[in-house]
């Protein structure tokens, strides 16, 4: 159930990411090459973009079995073998994901009390705290789908 939850939500939000993108990318062709009157803007919110794209990519790439494995090791073990070495790695990863959520759930906090804004941008200064829930967001989803996953390679045989 959790499997399919987040993929839909995934694929939901990585096609509407991409849709705006692709969006994006026109409008910022016709303001710089036809119009003359680049939009810094649509640079900075095509990067965002990009980054909500990449933090969602986990949950995906884990969904399909896509993630990165080092082949001449575990296609050369035996089935339990790749197993034993598919959970050790969940495992892995969801410690990570544990010792990091604190520390990015504090930054973003602290983001947010500071109305912290995007100040790279000349004459114009988007807020950035919500990007940083983002990250949060994005841990919380990927802790929750390698624990769901973890729980299902026990389960099965």
């Amino acid at each position: 159930m959790i499997k399919k939850v987040t993929y839909a939500f995934i694929n939901a939000t990585l096609f509407l990411c991409v849709l705006l993108l692709m969006v994006l990318t026109v409008y910022s062709t016709i303001m710089r090459y036809i119009l003359r009157a680049p939009d810094v803007r649509s640079y900075f919110i095509s990067i965002w973009l990009w980054g909500i794209i990449f933090l969602l990519g986990f949950g995906y790439a884990l969904y399909e079995k896509s993630h990165i494995r080092v082949d001449v090791l575990y296609t050369n073990t035996a089935h339990r073998t790749r197993r034993i070495m598919d959970i050790m790695g969940l495992v892995i990863c969801l410690l990570c994901l544990i010792i990091v959520l604190p520390n990015s759930l504090q930054l973003a906090w602290r983001s947010y009390i500071s109305n912290e804004l995007d100040s790279t941008i000349p004459l114009y200064s988007p807020p950035i705290w919500w990007y940083k829930w983002l990250l949060v967001f994005t841990f919380i989803l990927a802790a929750i789908q390698v624990s769901s996953v973890i729980i299902n390679e026990l389960k099965s045989r």
